[in-house]
């Protein structure tokens, strides 16, 4: 939300001045505003009501940490001084605390517990009993469809509900009901690379016969993000061939391109497509040979 944002670059402008008209023309009182990392993890941690979430500059912009335009910001009830943001003993710098932020973002941990994430935000844990066993239910005014906003007619009504809205946020649109699949290792794809990972010196190599088309030679080959290749000859004729690897202990070369079929109505309006425009599907298909 508009609210969070501002919350946490007080610091910077242009979200110095935006703060400072948010509250009428001043800022917020001294123990509102953002003065430390531990103090802010405390109160979203223990307090139901404070529901920030880190924003994206927490990864890359240390300089949100620092007063560096000297802004008296005042003095809170234990009578220290608002001024850069205090980091946690273990970030020797803004910059320094940046740097472990995103080393722990991009960590193998987040990687194996993003989905959790995204069932909480956006699917299953939402709304409902898995949201209420989750501890994750927010105000009913944040969450989409709940109000009818066109039907408040008391135009006073009308606007303290847009200004709620609009500077404490709503609730993400729920996008799925069942648990969202964990993300896979790079190394666990179903393309079964892993063992390629895990192997690499007894990996052979295979050269690839550029086939045939007719009395023509492939004039051009690429392979699709989906895997598949596709071979155009000299006058057009095309074929799309699957890549379907071979895993240690199979039968059959390591890697072969099969014909790809068209097994559905989308494929055959797409073949249909294809041969309108002139392309000809030729019934052949390329293997690596040892």
């Amino acid at each position: 939300s508009s609210g969070t944002v501002l919350y946490y670059l007080l610091r910077i402008d242009p979200f110095t001045t935006l703060a400072y008209e948010l509250q009428g023309g001043k800022f917020d009182h001294a123990d509102r505003l953002f003065h430390s990392v531990a103090s802010t993890w405390k109160s979203c941690y223990n307090d139901m009501s404070d529901v920030k979430e880190l924003i994206p500059e927490f990864f890359y912009l240390p300089e949100m940490f620092k007063n560096v335009n000297n802004i008296d910001f005042g003095v809170n009830q234990k009578g220290e001084k608002v001024h850069d943001a205090v980091l946690p003993p273990w970030a020797k710098s803004p910059e320094d605390f940046v740097e472990k932020q995103r080393e722990a973002l991009e960590s193998e941990f987040v990687s194996k517990n993003l989905h959790h994430w995204v069932d909480l935000i956006f699917g299953y844990k939402q709304r409902g009993k898995a949201a209420e066993s989750a501890c994750n239910v927010f105000y009913y005014m944040t969450y989409e469809g709940a109000v009818d906003v066109e039907g408040i007619k008391d135009p006073l009504l009308l606007k303290a509900t847009q200004d709620q809205i609009a500077c404490f946020g709503q609730t993400p649109s729920q996008l799925l009901t069942v648990p969202h699949p964990g993300r896979q290792r790079a190394a666990d794809s179903i393309t079964g690379s892993h063992w390629l990972f895990d192997n690499d010196n007894g990996v052979s190599n295979y050269a690839l016969p550029v086939p045939n088309y007719g009395e023509n030679r492939a004039s051009f080959m690429n392979v699709l993000p989906t895997g598949q290749l596709v071979v155009v000859s000299p006058t057009l004729e095309m074929k799309i061939h699957r890549f379907v690897p071979n895993l240690p202990g199979s039968s059959g070369v390591p890697f072969t391109f099969d014909a790809a079929k068209e097994q559905s109505t989308l494929g055959s309006l797409m073949g249909s497509i294809r041969r309108k425009a002139g392309f000809h599907d030729v019934a052949e298909s390329i293997k690596f040979a040892a």
